[in-house]
């Protein structure tokens, strides 16, 4: 199975340029990335599991049509291009629903583990992934329910950051704000996050006192 982790810059070059067993790995490769990407934006409900496939399925076909344009044709380059197109099919389904704005808690499908783990690692208050599974779901749904009670921007930022995985400058490029502006803003977003998830701590020990 092709790993995002040993996808090489070669290899996404070689699938810009259309070699035709480069493609089909990179794509491998990059579709648990999307589905992260995607639920992170959209924190579905119960009754919209079936939009996050859909929205996933649509940004791969999108990807793998697109890929040819791709201009940085490094990996770096493809998460970049990768969030802009799940940027866009989200807005577009939000926009269906009438929904430019997503508040309140959400249950999410942790079906790209390890991408909200790491998110988990650097976001939360204490740093440290609980260690048996079903704590571990509960804080990484938790870590979820609060970006989505963040405003918009922040979620986006933080998205961008620990999700998608862009570098700063990147994440500048598509916000149009200098490296250190956006860097800035991704400080203070994580501030709110970790602030939202300190408190949530605390009132679970009360209620559990």
């Amino acid at each position: 199975m092709a790993d995002l982790g040993q996808l090489t810059d070669e290899q996404v070059a070689a699938a810009v340029r259309g070699a035709e067993d480069a493609l089909p790995w990179v794509l491998e490769a990059i579709a648990p990335r999307v589905r992260a990407m995607v639920t992170a934006r959209l924190n579905p409900t119960s009754t919209d599991f079936h939009a996050t496939d859909e929205l996933v399925q649509l940004s791969m076909v999108a990807l793998s049509s697109g890929i040819p344009r791709l201009k940085n044709k490094t990996v770096v380059g493809l998460r970049s291009f990768a969030s802009g197109i799940v940027v866009r099919k989200v807005a577009d389904y939000l926009g269906r629903r009438g929904e430019g704005d997503l508040t309140g808690p959400r249950h999410a499908s942790l079906d790209s583990t390890s991408a909200y783990a790491r998110a988990w690692q650097y976001l939360s208050a204490s740093g440290t992934l609980p260690g048996r599974t079903i704590e571990q779901n509960d804080q990484l749904a938790l870590v979820l329910t609060e970006i989505s009670r963040l405003r918009q921007d922040d979620r986006e930022l933080i998205a961008m950051a620990f999700f998608d995985q862009i570098p700063t400058n990147e994440i500048a490029d598509h916000l149009g704000l200098s490296r250190r502006a956006a860097s800035m803003r991704l400080m203070r977003a994580v501030r709110r996050l970790r602030h939202r998830l300190l408190n949530s701590d605390q009132a679970k020990e009360h209620e559990d006192g």
